[in-house]
């Protein structure tokens, strides 16, 4: 009978720390995605870097892949979107689908520097979200800032209570199959 004696992959280590086993070694696992959006962005990523996927990256300095992605997302039935981007409009979507409620920044440019205003519209009133992209913050790799919550006055509990008993959840479990095959085995997607 022979043994395997091949070292775990990342993801085979991560899987068995979650399921109580005790892997080869211990897994680490980071996200070096930030570092290489901000640095990017910037024009400070290193040269010998600047060329290669975020996968490869991580296999290059030995860190494994962790990547968050929502095997769904959720539909805000009931609810007309509209916003505007510092101060012109950007986007109106009827039931617009979203990875998260009440933190709709999907819904605002990831790259650009401004103010997005969403205004989300329902038969029992209105929400509206401010958010906030500034200079430091994609130099950094982050998102774009909450700037105003959507629930900022009593009368706006009946408006998020009418979306949330509305929402729908859409699968996405083809995208988070997607996204588990390009990590490959140097990561763990983390759902």
């Amino acid at each position: 009978m022979s043994v395997d004696t091949r070292p775990w992959s990342m993801r085979q280590r991560v899987a068995a720390v979650l399921s109580g086993q005790k892997p080869d070694r211990h897994p680490f696992i980071d996200r070096l995605e930030l570092w290489q959006k901000g640095l990017a962005h910037t024009g400070g990523l290193p040269p010998a870097y600047a060329e290669m996927s975020l996968n490869d990256i991580h296999r290059q300095v030995g860190i494994g892949r962790q990547k968050f992605q929502s095997p769904y997302a959720m539909r805000l039935r009931g609810v007309e979107m509209s916003s505007t981007f510092n101060g012109e409009p950007y986007a109106s979507e009827s039931e617009p689908v979203v990875p998260r409620f009440p933190d709709v920044d999907s819904l605002t440019p990831p790259d650009r520097l401004g103010e997005t205003h969403i205004r989300l519209s329902t038969p029992v009133g209105a929400l509206t979200l401010d958010y906030v992209m500034l200079e430091e913050m994609l130099a950094t790799g982050a998102r774009a800032y909450l700037a105003k919550h959507p629930i900022s006055a009593e009368a706006d509990y009946p408006v998020v209570e009418y979306i949330l008993e509305r929402i729908e959840f859409v699968p996405q479990f083809d995208r988070f199959r997607s996204m588990q095959t390009q990590v490959g085995e140097h990561g763990y997607v983390i759902p």
